[in-house]
């Protein structure tokens, strides 16, 4: 899969899925449009997540961004 991080929303594109990190530990998908659901779920749930819409959308998407909320660091061992 192809990822990029970042902590802002400036260089996100249509053709992105954007994963939402929370300092709660949680998160969400979305597009550049808004969210995919209002629900937040565990970080690798929504990652997951991510990767299938990727997939099953090959021809809309082609990355996942993960963007970082409220100072969240990545952890080392998720991507």
């Amino acid at each position: 899969m192809k990822y990029d991080v970042t902590t802002d929303n400036s260089e996100w594109t249509d053709r992105d899925i954007i994963v939402k990190l929370f300092s709660d530990g949680t998160a969400s998908p979305r597009n550049k449009v808004g969210y995919v659901s209002d629900k937040r779920s565990p970080v690798r749930d929504a990652i997951k997540n991510a990767e299938t819409w990727l997939t099953q959308e090959a021809q809309q998407y082609e990355r996942i961004i993960i963007h970082l909320m409220d100072g969240v660091e990545l952890p080392e061992d998720l991507i």
